[in-house]
């Protein structure tokens, strides 16, 4: 798959062009860093204030029809087909109580500490974000990956939907994403005015009087953060799901490798983009013994400075957000 990796900026990447000075980078490195999503993920300014606009085709005219001498051609054309991505924004308000007085120098590493810590369950909230919310149970917010292949009674989904155990029930499945990044294809967007932060921005509001909720005030240390983000799939054969029973995952079973390869074959990955398959401990476990083993299509290579399996060619990163929990997808293939 061909990568044009100066078109495909990480929010990493991104804000370390943007701002070689350094501003927050610190920050965004430490939401990237507790994300798997958001260390593969390209992120561009979005096209309306608070939105992605898709605009993709549907349908290519019939190429079937052969042309004749002295005889005319009929006009065809193509079908589209426009949308709105939701862009939303996750913040925290951080008090710490002015009145307690660290030692001489250490205020700024006490609020660096307070502030790190907010970033990383910032970068865990945004994980989860993206891969289970659902705008059509609760609109604010992005629409995540797992709710838009739910759905197998819609044929672009059920092709893309595939189930290990066929026909099995329950609520303790998990599941396995597979996502082609890449411009028209999935990707994040920040709002076009935050493009200097790629979405995340902070904000010292300083020594402010703070209510107790009781009637009472004291002077705290106040700062805000807070990140924009939304998740943009332009083309719904980037993305693919494998569903698996978790009581019946087995290391020696090959059922978790040839589900994955299944996966690869419903994804287009030809043009530009930045194939990853992303999995529970569980799954990456039984992957990882199996490909210390030497099972075939499996290998471990590094990838971004880490070592990760591969499937046929594709990392495969590990994520504690994807659950255990699901219900099974019936329909599933």
């Amino acid at each position: 798959m061909a990568v044009l990796q100066t078109e495909m900026l990480t929010l990493a990447d991104y804000h370390k062009r943007k701002d070689p000075k350094g501003g927050i980078t610190q920050l965004i490195e430490l939401t990237t860093k507790e994300s798997a999503i958001f260390k593969d993920a390209p992120f561009y300014p979005s096209n309306k204030e608070d939105s992605e606009e898709v605009t993709a085709r549907t349908s290519l005219p019939s190429a079937d029809a052969w042309g004749r001498i002295n005889k005319g051609t009929k006009p065809t054309k193509t079908d589209v087909d426009r949308w709105l991505e939701p862009i939303g924004f996750k913040e925290f308000l951080i008090a710490l109580d002015a009145r307690n007085n660290p030692a001489p120098g250490a205020l700024m590493q006490m609020r660096a500490q307070e502030l790190a810590g907010h970033a990383e369950a910032m970068a865990q909230g945004w994980e989860r974000a993206f891969l289970y919310h659902n705008v059509d149970e609760n609109p604010d917010g992005i629409m995540g990956l797992i709710p838009r292949l739910d759905d197998v009674n819609n044929p672009q989904i059920k092709q893309r939907v595939i189930s290990a155990t066929p026909g099995a029930k329950g609520t303790d499945f998990t599941s396995a994403l597979l996502v082609c990044w890449g411009p028209k294809k999935t990707y994040g967007v920040f709002p076009p005015g935050f493009a200097k932060t790629a979405g995340l921005e902070h904000e010292d509001m300083g020594k402010v009087m703070w209510e107790d909720g009781e009637g009472g005030k004291f002077p705290a240390w106040v700062s805000i953060l807070r990140q924009w983000a939304g998740l943009v799939v332009a083309d719904i054969r980037s993305v693919a799901r494998g569903q698996f029973k978790v009581s019946t995952l087995d290391a020696k079973d090959t059922t978790v490798r040839d589900t994955l390869i299944r996966m690869i074959h419903r994804v287009k990955l030809s043009g530009m983009g930045r194939a990853v398959i992303y999995v529970h401990p569980y799954l990456a476990e039984i992957l990882d013994l199996q490909a210390a083993h030497g099972m075939t299509h499996l290998t471990v290579k590094s990838y971004m400075g880490e070592e990760l399996v591969h499937v046929r060619g594709i990392p495969i990163r590990v994520t504690e957000a994807l659950s255990t929990s699901e219900t099974s997808v019936e329909g599933a293939a």
